[in-house]
């Protein structure tokens, strides 16, 4: 079993980066729109609950892709199978294991490029987590977010791809 740790601190940094940057006014400043813009549109540690709120609603979605791999062997020579009681978690200050953490735990069906396969995941979730998190802030504040929406669908099949990373195919093509 694979597990996946993201703080919520890295996950902030980068939405507020993002959001940041799209405040951020081009050539000379326009009047008082720029500045409005500029204090409406940033993610701040003022918004953290909205951070966490978001969190709850992208876990489910990323948790509906990655389902079957939420079930596997813990070792090869163990014939049963074995399902992780909840997938993923998020934690606050109090946890004494991973404090305020997005926490996603999964099995991986080959052995295959386990090396790549996990980076290719954690970058995967981490996209997808951000840009979700982005469009509802956005959506919030009534701006386009139709951009980071199909970012946002992009990511997801990007999990998906992630964790097919490696495997063959299951069909075999026949010749007349």
């Amino acid at each position: 079993m694979a597990t996946l740790i993201i703080s919520k601190d890295e996950l902030f940094n980068l939405v507020n980066q993002a959001t940041v940057f799209m405040a951020n006014p081009i050539g000379s400043e326009q009047a008082n729109a720029d500045n409005r813009i500029a204090e409406v549109i940033p993610l701040t540690k003022d918004n953290m609950d909205f951070l966490n709120t978001k969190l709850y609603e992208v876990g489910i979605k990323i948790l509906k892709k990655i389902a079957p791999y939420t079930s596997g062997k813990a070792k090869k020579d163990d014939t049963t199978l074995q399902t992780i009681q909840y997938p993923y978690t998020i934690t606050d200050a109090t946890d004494p294991t991973y404090p305020n953490s997005f926490v996603l735990q999964y099995y991986f069906y080959t052995d295959n490029n386990i090396g790549v396969q996990s980076y290719m995941i954690q970058q995967a979730v981490i996209e997808a987590l951000s840009k979700y998190v982005i469009k509802e802030w956005l959506k919030t504040h009534s701006f386009p977010y139709q951009i980071y929406e199909q970012e946002f669908e992009a990511a997801l099949d990007n999990i998906k791809s992630a964790f097919m990373y490696g495997r063959r195919p299951k069909t075999k093509f026949r010749t007349l």
